[in-house]
C-alpha cells in the first residue's frame, strides 16, 4: 500500500491533480478520529487500538503487543541505533534513516513539478501545496495560514501564550517538542552530528548541513537581482533588504535603522554605552562576543583564515571572501542609480548614501554626522583624545589602524604601490593616486576665482593664497 500511495503522489500530472491525488492517498486516508482526543489515525484498525488507552479496563497504555514490546525494548536498552558515522544514537530505525539521509546527501523523496527533493514525505506534501498556492489549515484567531496541521497547532499556542514543553532543568519552555529536544542538549553536552571532513560537532541537523556547505561550497540561495548567493535562506532574506531598501528594525532613541535584529541589538547598546564583553589583555569592550574573539587575534596574530590562490590571510572569514573577489574579480552589488559596483555590502551601502545624503550616524557632543560607524568611531576620539594604535619603534599614535600601517613604512622603508608607467613608487596609495596625474594629465581642483587647475588640494589651497593675499610665513 505505501508503494501504491508514492506511485499516486509522484504521477505525471497537473498541479492540482497531483495534490488532489496526494491529499486522497496521505491526507484522505487519515480520516479515522478519536472522540475523545483530537488525535487522526490512518487505519480504523489503529484507531481502534487507540481508544483502549481511554477505557479504564485498559491493562497498560500500549493495547497492542506490538506497542509494548517497542515500549519495554526502548525502555531497557533506549538509544539502540548508533550511526556508524559520528556519534549519533536514536531509539527508532525511522530516526535513524532520516539521519543518514544527513550524510549521504539523500533526498528520496521527489517533486515532479520541479526540482525540490526532501527527506520526508510529509515535507514533500507540504512543497506540493506551493505549486496550488493552497495554506488549507487557517487560524481561527487571525489570517494566519499554512501547509501543515501541525504548524497551525503550534501557531494557535501564540494566542494562548501556552508553552506545553517544559525543561526540568531550567526555565526554557517551547512550543515544539523538537525545540525542546534540541535545548536538552544544551544541559546534556550532547553534539549528535559530527563532521567525517573536520572535528565539527553540533547539537541540530540544521546546523550540520549548514557547516558541510563549508565543505561543499554549496550556496544554494541566491539572489534573483544580482549575482549574490549564500548558504541561508534568512542570510539571503537580509541581502534582498539592501536592494529594497527596507530596515525593519528600528531604534526608539534615533533614527537608527537596521536589516536585521542583531544589528539593532548591537545598536542599542551604544545608547546604553554597554560593552559587556572585555578583552584580558587590554582595554577593549565589546557589545558582541564576535567581535571580542576577532579582537583577541590582534593579540594573538592569529589568522586562520587563508587563500588558496595567494599568501593573503586574514583573522575573519568575511576578510577571506571579499579577498577572494580580487582573484575572480567578482563585483556582487551593483548600483542601479550609477554604473558602481563593489565586492562588498558595507562599500555599497555607504555608496547609496552618497544619491540618498543619508549621514545616519551621528556625534553625541557636537553636529558632525557621516555615513559610517567606523568613520564615527574614530571621529569620537577626537574628542576623547584616545590614540589606541602605537607604533612599537617610537612614540606615534593614531586614532585608527590604517594610519599606523601606513605609519610603519616609515620605519620599514617599504613602498608597495608602484607606477606602471615608470619607477615611481609610494608608501600610500594616495601617494601613487597623485603620481599617475603627470602621466594622464588630470588637473582636478580647479579656481573658482580664475582658470587655475591643479593635480592636488595642497596646490589648490596654496594658489587660492594669491586672491586672498594670504602670506602664513610673514
Amino acid at each position: 500500500m505505501e508503494a501504491q500511495n508514492k506511485g499516486v503522489l509522484f504521477s505525471h500530472k497537473s498541479a492540482q491533480e497531483v495534490l488532489e491525488e496526494s491529499q486522497e492517498a496521505y491526507v484522505g486516508g487519515r480520516s479515522f478520529k478519536c472522540n475523545q482526543c483530537k488525535h487522526v489515525f490512518a487505519t480504523f484498525e489503529i484507531l481502534k487500538a487507540h481508544l483502549q488507552t481511554h477505557s479504564s479496563n485498559s491493562l497498560h497504555p500500549y493495547p497492542t503487543t506490538m506497542g509494548l514490546y517497542v515500549h519495554e525494548r526502548s525502555s531497557s536498552r533506549k538509544k539502540i541505533f548508533k550511526c556508524s558515522v559520528c556519534e549519533y544514537t536514536c531509539e527508532n530505525s525511522v530516526d535513524y534513516k532520516r539521519h543518514t539521509y544527513t550524510h549521504t546527501g539523500e533526498k528520496p523523496y521527489k517533486c515532479k513539478l520541479c526540482e525540490y527533493s526532501s527527506t520526508r514525505t510529509n515535507y514533500l506534501r507540504s512543497h506540493m501545496l506551493t505549486h496550488t498556492g493552497g495554506n488549507p489549515y487557517k487560524c481561527s484567531e487571525c489570517d494566519y495560514s499554512c501547509k501543515t496541521p501541525k504548524s497551525l497547532n503550534a501557531h494557535k499556542l501564540t494566542h494562548t501564550g501556552e508553552h506545553p514543553y517544559t525543561c526540568s532543568e531550567c526555565p526554557y519552555s517551547s512550543i515544539w517538542s523538537s525545540a525542546l529536544k534540541t535545548h536538552m542538549r544544551i544541559h546534556t553536552g550532547e553534539n549528535p552530528y559530527t563532521c567525517s571532513e573536520c572535528e565539527y560537532k553540533c547539537k541540530t541537523s540544521s546546523h550540520f548541513r549548514l557547516h558541510m556547505r563549508k565543505h561543499t561550497g554549496e550556496s544554494p540561495y541566491k539572489c534573483n537581482i544580482c549575482e549574490y548567493s549564500c548558504k541561508r535562506s534568512s542570510i539571503l532574506k537580509r541581502h534582498m533588504r539592501i536592494h529594497s531598501g527596507e530596515r525593519p528594525y528600528k531604534c526608539k532613541e534615533c533614527d537608527y535603522s537596521s536589516i536585521d535584529p542583531g544589528s539593532l541589538k548591537r545598536h542599542m547598546r551604544t545608547h546604553l554605552d554597554e560593552k559587556p564583553y572585555s578583552c584580558s589583555e587590554c582595554d577593549y569592550g565589546s557589545i558582541d562576543p564576535g567581535s571580542l574573539k576577532r579582537h583577541m587575534r590582534t593579540h594573538s596574530g592569529e589568522k586562520p583564515y587563508s587563500c588558496r590562490e595567494c599568501d593573503y590571510s586574514s583573522a575573519r572569514s568575511s576578510g577571506l571572501k571579499v579577498h577572494m573577489r580580487k582573484h575572480t574579480g567578482e563585483n556582487p552589488y551593483t548600483c542601479n542609480e550609477c554604473e558602481y559596483t563593489c565586492n562588498t555590502s558595507s562599500h555599497f551601502r555607504a555608496h547609496l548614501r552618497i544619491h540618498t545624503g543619508e549621514t545616519p550616524y551621528k556625534c553625541n557632543t557636537c553636529e558632525y554626522s557621516c555615513k559610517t560607524s567606523g568613520i564615527l568611531k574614530r571621529h569620537m576620539r577626537i574628542h576623547s583624545g584616545e590614540r589606541p594604535y602605537k607604533c612599537k619603534e617610537c612614540d606615534y599614535s593614531s586614532v585608527d589602524p590604517g594610519s599606523l600601517k601606513r605609519h610603519m613604512r616609515t620605519h620599514s622603508g617599504e613602498k608597495p604601490y608602484s607606477c606602471r608607467e615608470c619607477d615611481y613608487s609610494s608608501a600610500r596609495s594616495s601617494g601613487l593616486k597623485v603620481h599617475m596625474r603627470k602621466h594622464t594629465g588630470e588637473n582636478p581642483y580647479t579656481c573658482n576665482e580664475c582658470e587655475y587647475s591643479c593635480k592636488t588640494s595642497s596646490d589648490l589651497k596654496l594658489h587660492m593664497r594669491s586672491h586672498t593675499d594670504e602670506n602664513d610665513f610673514t
